[in-house]
């Protein structure tokens, strides 16, 4: 399983990586002849690498959850299934079995925030740059209504 995820994950991360260089316009189904239209490059793009983001750090936690499943789970099968000759009484084992629980518990949380930080992270520079491009082209004064009077 975790080989199936840690193949999904790098597959995510390849395709992330083709949408962020300049020349993955043709390959994305844009028109060849560079005559996209400014819904495409200013809102279809953004989004697409928006959900190649959320695809990567899903297929990241996803990959480091079952990462955390198989540390714990021999820890965990151990102290479920207690030699009652090994001199450990049943108390003590059940205290092993709610603090091995607890480790694991405490592990998934911190991999959940770990995750979430850095999506917010990679959204945060995706918005900046989205507001960037959008600053420069109000600048750049390509697009400026001309007014005149009727007479």
């Amino acid at each position: 399983m975790i080989a199936a995820v840690a193949a999904m994950a790098d597959l995510a991360a390849a395709n992330r990586q083709r949408f962020e260089q300049p020349s993955a316009g043709p390959a994305m189904g844009l028109p060849p002849t560079g005559q996209e239209s400014p819904a495409i490059t200013d809102f279809v793009l953004p989004m697409g690498q928006a959900m190649v983001i959320a695809a990567n750090r899903s297929l990241s936690y996803w990959f480091g959850l079952a990462q955390i499943l198989e540390n714990h789970q021999a820890l965990m099968a151990q102290s479920l299934v207690l030699d009652p000759t090994s001199g450990r009484g049943p108390e003590s084992g059940r205290l092993t079995a709610a603090d091995e629980l607890r480790a694991l518990l405490r592990e998934v949380g911190e991999l959940a925030v770990r995750q979430a930080r850095i999506l917010q992270s990679e959204l945060s520079d995706l918005d900046e740059s989205l507001a960037q491009n959008f600053q420069q082209s109000d600048l750049s004064g390509s697009y400026r209504r001309r007014w005149r009077s009727k007479i």
